[in-house]
């Protein structure tokens, strides 16, 4: 008799979450390899840093747009259908933007891929949520951390490969294994993980209801109003800082790939402390912390001219990814618990469609020939950003406990 994987000796969960994190860590590592290859994809289209920022956000849009109906989906038929949907769907959109022969095909295989990564988002935090409810902080931290690995090492095995075999083959690589996470996604995940198949709203006027009265809790306005100011920063932040090493400080394309690299290695090392302090000290007060910080370092970037001193730098920027497990814990932990899903995918889709943004307004700063102000000015939006974790009440913790499933 065959067995699955989640029969075998050990927590279930656990091969859940693995299977989940490593997952994360293929889109996400992915999602970053197109920035990484920008010097050479802009070379071979004749292409404006605007424009390749126009192609950038086209996927990011994408991406966010789905995330309502995929949190919608996902309180319906649950997380396993969706994720292995979604891995389905980014391996084409992989073969797509691997064999694009015009600028024109490149942005709609950006689109496919963007639609096909958008779909793993919101069922990737919440049947965390569901499954460890006392410790979502901390899994989500490993989780969150994984796919910092994969936006250390796939961006650079990318520019490795690019450099010796062309561009084309720094995305095809990564083929193979979105199509084993795909088949790991639907043997590991729960087949239906949600414990309220009763009482999840069945049509779309009983969600917009439910989101109604959960949307206008001022402490969902806060964290979403924060969460569209980092997806801004972050986008435009990842989408040219290895061009901007190259261009503005004068560092090898090689280098600043391994910089670009070790950005994401910083924040796979932060984020389960991250995680694992916002469970045991608050979330609020980490969030304003590393935001601060953040804020720090984006206004000292532009003054910074040794590769040591930028090196130094770079690290201390990657531990901007602790926010992101602390922020998306906290976020779906306040949500109504039978929308949960569908909530966290329209906040998902509304931030992230206006954060997408991010990478036209730094690559217009660039062609303006004005690199180190998009910086300054990003930095500028992180202190809005400090300002909503800062605003949020004194009393606000996670929410109910989510379900265990």
């Amino acid at each position: 008799m065959r067995v699955r994987a989640h029969e075998v000796s050990g927590d279930p969960r656990l091969w859940m979450a693995g299977t989940v994190s490593v997952g994360w860590m293929l889109v996400l590592g992915t999602r970053l390899v197109v920035p990484t290859l920008l010097p050479q994809i802009t070379a071979e289209f004749g292409i404006s840093n605007t424009t390749a920022g126009v192609a950038i956000t086209v996927m990011w849009v994408t991406y966010a747009l789905v995330q309502f109906p995929a949190g919608m989906l996902s309180d319906r038929r649950g997380e396993r259908l969706i994720l292995t949907v979604s891995m389905a769907i980014a391996t084409l959109g992989v073969v797509f933007l691997a064999v694009a022969p015009t600028l024109a095909a490149f942005v709609l295989a950006s689109a496919v891929f963007g639609l096909g990564t958008g779909l793993f988002g919101p069922p990737r935090v919440t049947i965390i949520s569901k499954t460890f409810p006392r410790k979502d902080g901390t899994v989500m931290g490993f989780t969150f951390a994984a796919g910092n690995v994969g936006a250390a090492a796939l961006p650079f095995l990318a520019g490795l490969l690019a450099f010796r075999f062309g561009w084309r083959s720094g995305i095809a690589f990564v083929l193979p294994a979105f199509v084993v996470l795909g088949y790991g996604m639907w043997r590991t995940v729960p087949d239906r993980s949600v414990s309220l198949r009763g009482v999840v709203p069945r049509s779309l006027r009983e969600v917009a209801s439910r989101l109604n009265v959960g949307l206008r809790d001022w402490t969902i306005v806060l964290l979403g109003g924060a969460s569209t100011l980092m997806v801004f920063t972050y986008q435009g932040f990842t989408a040219f800082l290895p061009l901007y090493l190259v261009t503005a400080k004068g560092v090898s394309p090689p280098t600043a790939a391994v910089l670009f690299g070790a950005f994401f290695a910083t924040g796979a090392v932060v984020q389960p402390f991250a995680g694992y302090l916002s469970d045991r000290l608050g979330k609020r007060p980490l969030l304003v912390a590393l935001t601060l910080l953040h804020v720090l370092s984006l206004v000292v970037l532009p003054f910074v001219e040794t590769l040591t001193s930028i090196a130094v730098l770079v690290v201390i920027l990657g531990t901007r990814a602790g926010i992101g497990p602390v922020n998306n814990a906290f976020l779906v932990g306040v949500l109504p618990a039978d929308v949960r899903g569908s909530g966290y995918g329209l906040l998902r889709s509304v931030f992230m469609t206006i954060g997408s943004t991010g990478s036209i307004v730094v690559g217009a700063f660039a062609d303006a020939g004005s690199f180190d102000e998009a910086f300054l000015f990003l930095a500028a939006v992180v202190v809005v950003a400090t300002a909503c974790y800062v605003l949020l009440p004194t009393g606000a913790t996670r929410g109910r406990p989510a379900e265990s499933g």
